[in-house]
């Protein structure tokens, strides 16, 4: 069975401006470091550029990852020339990536590799090879019951 309940955030970055990417669901809006605004998939997006650029958001992930609760993470990419690895999408109970660490969602050797934890680290890498300046929309899902 499908059991789908209302979904926890959802930032669809039509800000296009200022440090905040507030949630369209009220709850939990992110703080950007470092990444500028850019032109998204559909509208604005923003654009990191590898070595240090972040946005951040308290409690969603901690919730996520501490708490067996299901979840599907989802949205839109396109690698920048010259990019091969680095986390899209990091879950961490610490400030600034600290303490216990999760990458649900990554690209490695310009793959996409999703990460869960269901007792110890379970990882699947994507066959296709990510090609620059081309949108890819990813997802990845997780629940303990299977």
């Amino acid at each position: 069975d499908f059991n789908c309940t209302s979904p926890y955030t959802q930032w669809l970055l039509n800000e296009n401006t200022g440090s905040n990417i507030g949630d369209s669901l009220g709850t939990y809006s992110s703080t950007i470091t470092g990444a500028t605004w850019a032109e998204g998939y559909e509208g604005s997006g923003l654009f990191f550029d590898g070595v240090d650029d972040y946005a951040s958001s308290s409690g969603v992930f901690t919730k996520l990852g501490t708490s067996n609760t299901p979840y599907t993470i989802s949205g839109w990419i396109k690698v920048a020339p010259g990019e091969t690895n680095g986390n899209i999408v990091h879950m961490a109970n610490g400030s600034g990536g600290s303490g216990w660490c999760l990458p649900p969602m990554a690209m490695n050797s310009k793959r996409l590799k999703a990460t869960s934890w269901n007792g110890g680290q379970i990882s699947i890498t994507d066959s296709f090879t990510l090609l620059e300046d081309v949108w890819y929309h990813f997802a990845t899902t997780w629940d303990s019951t299977n």
